[in-house]
C-alpha cells in the first residue's frame, strides 16, 4: 500500500506508515479491522488490517473501524464516521445527522466532508475556530 498524503515532514510518507510488516506488532489478535487514512483530498484510503499495528503520532490522520454503537448520543447525532456508498469504492469522512438502524427501513443522514486538508493532512474544519456547525458548513454536503 502506498499512502499519498503528507505527515508534516518533507516528502511523502514512507513504509513506516504503510501498515506493512514494519508497523505490525507481534501480539495476539483476532479478526480484522479497517484503517482509514486521509489522502491529500477529501477521500480516504481503506486498509484492512489483520494484525495489530503501532501508529506514530506524527504519521497520517488515521481512523480505526469500530463496530460498537453504544454510549453515543441519541441517533448518533454529531458523531464522526467513515462511510462509502454501495455503488462506490471511495471512502469518505462524515458527521452523522441521525441514524436509525432499527426502523423497518434503516435511515441515516450524513454530512459528507468535501472540504480541504491542512498541510499536515488534517481536515481543515478540525483545525478551524468554530462555535457552531454553521462555522464549518461549507466543508460538508448533506447526503
Amino acid at each position: 500500500h502506498n499512502y499519498l498524503g503528507s505527515d508534516g515532514v518533507d516528502g511523502p510518507i514512507g513504509v513506516t506508515s504503510d501498515f506493512e510488516e514494519e508497523t505490525a506488532l507481534n501480539t495476539p489478535s483476532v479478526g480484522n479491522r479497517m484503517f482509514f487514512v486521509i489522502t491529500s483530498s477529501s477521500s480516504l484510503i481503506g486498509i484492512r488490517a489483520t494484525k495489530r499495528h503501532k501508529l506514530s503520532k506524527s504519521g497520517p490522520v488515521t481512523f480505526i473501524e469500530c463496530t460498537q454503537l453504544s454510549g453515543f448520543k441519541s441517533a448518533c447525532s454529531g458523531n464522526v464516521c467513515v462511510f462509502r456508498q454501495k455503488s462506490s469504492t471511495t471512502w469518505t469522512l462524515g458527521i452523522i445527522q441521525h441514524l436509525f438502524p432499527l426502523n423497518s427501513t434503516s435511515i441515516i443522514r450524513i454530512f459528507n466532508w468535501i472540504g480541504p486538508t491542512s498541510s499536515y493532512g488534517v481536515p481543515a474544519f478540525a483545525t478551524q475556530s468554530r462555535q457552531t456547525f454553521t462555522d464549518i458548513e461549507n466543508d460538508f454536503h448533506l447526503q
